[in-house]
């Protein structure tokens, strides 16, 4: 009798723990890229606040982890292109562009660079291409029309001269 009660007793407390273990998640947490995601957020928001060498810092810190990172080589793009380093800017959103072919940002900021730098045809090229990035691929209007991107407006930049330095 008192077996039976023991036994019943350890039964019922395996069934209990059995109600207390944790779901695990369908996807697993990728903590690197939450890492990254992260620390690009804090690098956009020490370099739009001025702190140019904290968000060069952090951006280094993630390249050194990945160095596929194309919003990390993007940022450092911009960097480099506060620091005058035109050239340099150029190698790294075309780099970003090779990585990454959808992230039309790049493209907007290169054609404009290239404007700036008196290379129509360059700037012309690079807007031709993300204007066939953007009208073949409806999944990439929609991404970048939740980002809160005007279609119409991007289309219009890509496809047109406008703003170029001729």
């Amino acid at each position: 009798n008192t077996f039976s009660t023991i036994s019943k007793s350890i039964v019922s407390t395996q069934e209990k723990k059995t109600n207390y273990i944790p779901k695990v998640a369908k996807e697993p947490i990728d903590l690197n890229r939450k890492w990254e995601s992260e620390t690009i957020l804090k690098a956009r928001e020490y370099a739009d606040g001025g702190r140019v060498t904290e968000a060069e810092s952090l951006v280094k810190e993630i390249l050194k982890a990945n160095s596929s990172n194309h919003e990390a080589l993007f940022l450092q793009g911009q960097i480099l292109e506060a620091h005058g380093q035109s050239i340099e800017a150029i190698e790294t959103y075309k780099k970003v562009i090779y990585l990454n072919p959808l992230f039309l940002e790049s493209y907007l900021t290169l054609s404009s660079l290239y404007s700036l730098l008196h290379n129509t045809s360059e700037s012309l090229r690079v807007r031709k291409a993300g204007l066939s990035c953007l009208q073949n691929n409806e999944n990439l209007k929609k991404v970048y029309k939740e980002k809160g991107y005007h279609i119409e407006s991007l289309e219009s930049f890509f496809s047109e001269e406008s703003g170029l330095w001729l």
